[in-house]
């Protein structure tokens, strides 16, 4: 017969996790799962007592537990019963492979008559927009722009941050927000990745390896997580992670890649925010 796992086992293993987690909706929903089904009789007293019990607990997951939706913004349940999309824009989560923790991405797909490397090429482009740096402060109610030629200070207008993103106002009058069954990557022309910085754009492309595999896009909502991304398997990291990941093991953490060798793998702490880019250092400039 084929190797598996009960059902039972995974709904049991959920609720006793979630109840030290403090997740306490996923919780009550794996007991009550356990209750109609067909357990082993000396598992049968501790579910009951484990229901009992967490039915004195709060009926949702301990606050900051949850998976928080990039592209609509959601609060979704610790566990989904989706394939790990949102439940209401049917976004997929993407998430580390080393901790699993869910990346701040959004994916998106160029428009049907831009190909892959004119895509790269417009997003790779010195576009002004990107020299254009504005800095909020929501408390105080004023913002400051700095672009290569001057500095200005100016009462920031409500939905400011909207205003200046492009990609931000392209998901809010995206059409496929209406529902998880609707779904579709947002959809950009070249106006729209010409707006983009490289460094906060993360390719999938494993047609090396299959040809007909379809190339996926995403965006990194939140610059200031810095992520990276293995050439080799196209698996999408927490930088940190990664870096301290690639130090233990000297390779990918997924797919067994060695793409540094022992002098770079030193320097890595100091390099770029991406490995894509190793020309810019963060390393002081006292040293």
């Amino acid at each position: 017969s084929e190797m598996c796992i009960r059902d039972s086992y995974l709904y049991y293993t959920v609720g006793k996790l979630g109840s030290q987690q403090e997740a306490y909706w996923t919780a009550r929903n794996a007991f009550d799962k356990l209750q109609t089904m067909k357990i082993p009789v000396e598992w049968q007293t501790a579910i009951d007592i484990e229901a009992l019990k967490i039915k004195a607990k709060p009926f949702t997951d301990k606050e900051g537990i949850s998976p928080t939706c990039n592209k609509c913004m959601s609060t979704n349940h610790f566990v989904t019963y989706n394939d790990d999309k949102c439940t209401f824009c049917g976004h997929p989560f993407v998430r580390s492979f080393i901790s699993f923790d869910t990346l701040p991405l959004v994916e998106f797909a160029p428009s049907k008559d831009i190909t892959h490397n004119k895509a790269m090429a417009l997003i790779k482009a010195d576009h002004p927009s990107k020299r254009r740096v504005v800095v909020q402060n929501k408390n105080e109610g004023w913002q400051e722009e700095i672009t290569e030629n001057q500095q200005t200070m100016s009462i920031a207008p409500t939905g400011g941050e909207v205003a200046n993103d492009l990609f931000l106002q392209k998901i809010n009058e995206s059409p496929e927000l209406s529902g998880p069954e609707n779904y579709k990557p947002v959809e950009v022309n070249s106006r729209l990745l010409e707006s983009m910085k490289f460094e906060e754009v993360f390719a999938e492309d494993l047609t090396a390896y299959c040809p007909s595999y379809q190339r996926q896009y995403y965006k990194n909502m939140v610059p200031e997580i810095p992520l990276t991304k293995c050439e080799k398997c196209s698996k999408i990291f927490l930088l940190d992670e990664y870096e301290f990941a690639f130090l233990e093991k000297k390779c990918c953490p997924f797919c067994r890649f060695k793409d540094l060798s022992a002098d770079q793998l030193i320097c890595l702490l100091y390099t770029s925010p991406s490995p894509r880019d190793l020309s810019t250092s963060r390393m002081p400039s006292s040293a």
